[in-house]
């Protein structure tokens, strides 16, 4: 659901209208939304989307195995981009190997193809192509990794756009994770998001 200030009424009935598939690519059993909590930062007019969504697990049959959080240090220079298919025409899991690409080179790449706009830059981000294969497209969700002791890793999180063996942008996860885990033991808490000066919701997962 693309979340806009202005769209006050949206904001309040989230929970009730948001539905998050798992297991299946675009189809599968829907699990209903518990609470979210949005990053201070958060902003539906840019890039700056990230949140947390706390799913209802009693509606969840499926058993998943979540992926561990970033190494403390890099032991393994493999990593890894995890896509599904654009339009929906497979189940699969896309994997291509990945290498990192500089800040400046990634840049010149948004600016010479009229992509460098502000608000089409998350606030803290590394990019990453594949090592082989064409241009692309990837949709929001895309997932850089690492695999290091038998273990899958998270690095970042895709933004729409570029992909495959263009620049692509990954939200860097280990900037955000201290915040990640200190909205996971706010569980169960008081929650209070602001929507506007004088718009407060006050709500317990």
């Amino acid at each position: 659901m693309n979340l806009s200030h202005n769209s006050y009424y949206q904001i309040i009935f989230f929970r009730s209208l948001a539905r998050v598939v798992l297991g299946s690519n675009c189809s599968g059993s829907y699990i209903k939304v518990k609470d979210y909590t949005f990053h201070p930062d958060f902003d539906s007019n840019s890039f700056n989307t990230l949140a947390i969504i706390q799913l209802d697990t009693f509606m969840m049959k499926q058993i998943f195995r979540p992926i561990c959080p970033p190494p403390k240090s890099m032991t393994s220079s493999q990593i890894y981009a995890m896509s599904l298919t654009q339009d929906c025409s497979s189940d699969m899991v896309m994997v291509y190997k990945m290498e990192y690409v500089k800040q400046d080179e990634c840049q010149h790449f948004y600016r010479r193809t009229g992509l460098d706009m502000a608000s089409l830059w998350p606030t803290h981000y590394a990019c990453a192509r594949a090592t082989s294969g064409e241009d692309c497209i990837w949709r929001s969700g895309t997932v850089l990794v690492t695999r290091q002791r038998n273990r899958w890793q998270l690095l970042g999180i895709g933004v729409y756009g570029p992909g495959c063996n263009a620049p692509a942008r990954f939200m860097d996860y280990g900037i955000y994770s201290k915040w990640v885990t200190d909205s996971l033991a706010r569980i169960g808490r008081p929650a209070v998001t602001r929507l506007a000066p004088n718009h407060l919701v006050i709500r317990r997962s």
